[in-house]
Formats: structure tokens, sequence, C-alpha cells
């Protein structure tokens, strides 16, 4: 085989040793960051699964003045506003590893230097979606926010 076609084979993923999962896991992950940074809250709220939601309006919520009743999409347009407002530059996080065990799956991601933070998705439906996005979690059997999703 010659050079030229082992470089096409390897830049193309023909011979990746990545399982379609894996990239799956990545995609959703990437899709719900990207509609996130770009303020679609419909696409980035239905990313999530009911506990991802809840996680991310626990945590967000009452912040910054974003009432703590606010629905997910309100809240993703508020956080973007606010990113807008202070002048904060939202850098994309990269997929740095993935564990999949079954219908659960653990990825590591972060920005260039930083410290990953670890990002948990769930296989719902056959489609991956964050069940923590590592803000934090609610705590058991406490109290749930109103999300109107």
């Amino acid at each position: 085989m010659s050079a030229v076609a082992l470089t096409l084979m390897v830049s193309t993923g023909c011979g990746s040793d990545e399982p379609d999962e894996t990239t799956a896991v990545r995609q959703a992950f990437t899709g719900w960051q990207s509609a996130l940074n770009s303020g679609n809250g419909e696409a980035a709220c239905s990313r999530l699964t009911e506990e991802g939601r809840d996680e991310f309006l626990l945590v967000r919520g009452g912040k910054g003045g974003i009432p703590i009743n606010a629905s997910c999409p309100e809240l993703v347009r508020r956080i973007l506003e606010g990113t807008r407002q202070t002048g904060v530059k939202l850098q994309p996080e990269r997929v740095r590893s993935v564990q999949i065990d079954g219908d659960t799956a653990v990825a590591e991601v972060g920005v260039s230097n930083f410290r990953p933070r670890t990002v948990r998705l769930a296989k719902q439906d056959g489609e991956w979606k964050i069940s923590s996005a590592g803000f934090g979690s609610p705590l058991p059997g406490g109290p749930r926010p109103n999300d109107t999703r």
C-alpha cells in the first residue's frame, strides 16, 4: 500500500479503531455544546436528559439575575446574553476521552490547558443525551425546578 493511500485511510477515518458509539457520544456532546454556545435553547435542552436539565437549572438558576424558575431554553438565552454583555468569549471544549458502559457514558472534556471536567451521558431511545454536564448535581429527593421545557 502506498503512503498516499495509507494517509487517505487515516485522514478519512477508514480503518479507525474508534467505535461508532464513541463517535456518537462525542457528537452528542459537541452538538449540545454548539447549541448552548449559539444560544439555541430548544436544541440545547433537547439534548439533556431529565436529570441533566435538573442539574443545569438548579446550578445555574438564580445566578446573574436569572430567576430560579426560568425554563431551560430561557436559561440558555440568558446565559448567552450575560456572556455577551460581559465580553466573555465562550471557548469550545473538546472531548478528551470517552468510556462507555452499556447505555451510560463518561466523557472527559476541557479547554486547552485547563483541568478537564466530567460529563455523563445516557442513551435514551437510541440517542445519547447529557445526564450531567459537570456543573454539579441536584440533591436526591430535593426540590425540582419549574421546568416548562
